[in-house]
């Protein structure tokens, strides 16, 4: 009898967190485009020794494409979600000249107002932490410069007291802060911001102690305001 009892509770026990989970995991996938403010390229130092960057300083917008794919707890009417994020921004008008690539893993706090049976609205707030991996004609022009210079000076004769660095990735960190809309069960649509904590990436830096040459070239990651679709599934 008890072991009939307990067999009757665990059967109980596995439909029960059976039902919680499907209630509440929810596996979502998502597509973005958006733009990017205040985003370009700042030239600082001196003027003759300057790789062929063209023009020195570069101030634009920029285009982003975005990828999601996450899980979405469906609590109220706060619930978590965590999911994966790849970015693609063409950081200048001319989308040859530097790119970057996002990478990253995400957490949001998410608070929803229900508007009826199968629709609600949603704002949220999270953080995210990733790599930032740059590309395009920029980035090659600093890298063969720093090749150059450090070919020049092992073939000089004179001894140059000489800083070069030369990078094209990074850890990103930034700020998630953004609007939902769930028009039914499955599909949602999403006005995101996103807020970078660290903004100015050093591309090339050189610094030469005998000829007193010295600059950096700098990226400046945007800001992004996008538009996405999700699909809950």
């Amino acid at each position: 009898m008890n072991l009939k009892i307990l067999r009757n509770l665990s059967i109980s026990a596995i439909l029960t967190n059976a039902t919680f989970l499907s209630v509440n995991a929810q596996t979502f996938v998502g597509v973005g485009a958006g733009v990017g403010i205040d985003s370009g390229i700042v030239y600082k130092g001196t003027q003759n020794k300057q790789p062929s960057l063209q023009p020195q300083n570069v101030e634009s917008s920029s285009f982003d494409y975005e990828l999601l794919v996450g899980y979405q707890n469906s609590s109220q009417p706060v619930s978590f979600r965590i999911y994966g994020l790849g970015g693609l921004s063409y950081l200048s008008t001319d989308p040859k000249l530097i790119n970057a690539t996002d990478i990253s893993a995400n957490i949001d706090v998410v608070y929803s107002i229900p508007m009826s049976a199968d629709k609600k609205f949603s704002i949220y707030g999270g953080a995210g932490v990733g790599l930032l991996l740059l590309s395009g004609k920029a980035i090659k022009e600093t890298n063969s410069f720093d090749d150059k210079i450090k070919a020049l000076s092992q073939n000089s004769n004179s001894n140059h007291d000489y800083k070069i660095k030369s990078q094209n990735f990074y850890t990103s960190f930034a700020i998630n802060l953004g609007t939902q809309f769930y028009f039914n069960q499955r599909n949602a649509v999403e006005l995101a911001a996103r807020i970078p904590l660290s903004r100015d990436k050093s591309i090339l830096a050189y610094d030469d102690k005998l000829t007193k040459e010295k600059f950096d070239i700098t990226l400046k990651v945007p800001y992004t305001m996008s538009l996405r679709y999700i699909f809950t599934f």
